[in-house]
């Protein structure tokens, strides 16, 4: 909102069984002309709109998770990703590509609060069940590709690899209850010279109930 006369516009969107797809700012939301107090989970959607509100810019779009006290003193030693699909409620098998948030948290020394820090990258996203008889496991596997806040796939690195757009999020569980199998396979043929997929091991929360991100999301 450089020129003179143009407004910023926003919706303030809490989670709901709707998920991320909700409502965008128009001419008659809330007028931006100070800080926004947010002290809960929310999506916040902000727009420019010229004086007579004729022309409207592009959208903008950024999530806010509240970290739950209990979890936010918690250590890790391993990268955390965090995905919240903002109320939407857990996923099945549907092969539909449901619009969510992703958040990194590179490894921390022992003892070290891994929510303490802010988020190595913060995204917007979709994401699906993937997998066939391994999509019925308490701890699925989900495909997600990374997007920008207009919805368009972008590429993006993560925790160190190098960056794609598309990524498997693999928890073979019964198949490989030690959870090394398939990185040290991996491993032993890049090392051959053969190529392989980037593997990185991870420990992770989605939190699919909406408001607060706690250890039982």
């Amino acid at each position: 909102g450089a020129s003179t006369g143009q407004k910023i516009r926003y919706v303030l969107i809490s989670p709901s069984a709707s998920g991320v797809t909700a409502a965008v700012p128009t001419r008659t939301s809330p007028l931006y002309n100070g800080p926004i107090s947010i002290s809960t989970s929310v999506i916040v959607r902000a727009a420019v709109f010229s004086a007579d509100h004729t022309v409207q810019g592009l959208e903008a779009n950024a999530q806010y998770l509240k970290i739950g006290a209990p979890l936010a003193a918690s250590a890790a030693q391993l990268p955390v990703l965090v995905l919240d699909d903002h109320g939407l409620g857990a996923l099945t098998k549907d092969g539909i590509d449901h619009p969510a948030w992703l958040y990194t948290y590179a490894s921390r020394g022992p003892g070290s609060a891994v929510f303490a820090t802010t988020p190595a990258l913060a995204t917007p996203l979709t994401m699906t069940v993937r997998g066939s008889s391994s999509a019925s496991f308490p701890k699925k596997s989900y495909s997600l590709e990374l997007t920008d806040p207009s919805g368009k796939k972008t590429a993006l690195p993560l925790l160190g690899l190098p960056a794609a757009s598309n990524w498997a999020l693999v928890g073979p569980w019964f198949f490989d209850r030690t959870l090394i199998k398939n990185n040290f396979v991996y491993e032993l043929s890049t090392r051959l010279g053969h190529w392989a997929p980037h593997i990185q091991l991870v420990e992770v929360f989605f939190n699919s109930r909406g408001g607060d991100l706690t250890d039982a999301s």
